[in-house]
């Protein structure tokens, strides 16, 4: 594993599933849709229920000798372009993880649409480097606030 680039990992396991509730745990900090954390019950509930697939990401600590999770997302198809979400681990940020993790979804070679919280600069920034466009804005059924859709066709 480069130290530097973070790695993706199928969520498939039991273990991998306890880390993906965890991880949108910690990056529901107005990140994510959800305002109230996930229990394992309800993670339990989604994980019968969802077609989406989920991945984590880890980077291989040199001088720990051990890999760190840095963040996670999801893909859900909708037919003619996949849905995403994503998040990093708030001790992450601000190291190049978000836009890895973006660059990894655009490798799927399908058009992707995402939305993002509008005051969430850091996110929409990342992703509008990535070659995203934002949509105009609109109010939904989620209380935070507002959302821009983006969206990314392949070359």
């Amino acid at each position: 594993m480069n130290p530097l680039y973070p790695h993706a990992f199928y969520v498939q396991f039991d273990e991998d599933w306890e880390l993906l509730r965890l991880l949108r745990n910690a990056t529901a900090d107005g990140m994510t849709r959800h305002q109230k954390e996930i229990s394992r019950v309800e993670q339990q509930y989604y994980r019968n229920t969802t077609k989406k697939r989920h991945w984590i990401f880890k980077v291989q600590d040199v001088t720990l000798a051990r890999s760190i999770t840095v963040g996670w997302c999801s893909l859900d198809d909708k037919g003619s372009y996949d849905e995403f979400s994503y998040g990093v681990s708030p001790f992450a940020r601000g190291n190049g993880y978000g836009k890895h993790i973006i660059e990894y979804l655009k490798s799927g070679h399908r058009p992707l649409r995402g939305e993002v919280w509008a005051w969430n600069d850091a996110s929409r920034h990342i992703m509008k480097k990535a070659g995203f466009v934002e949509g105009e804005k609109f109010h939904n059924q989620f209380p935070l606030g507002v959302i821009i859709p983006v969206e990314w066709k392949p070359e």
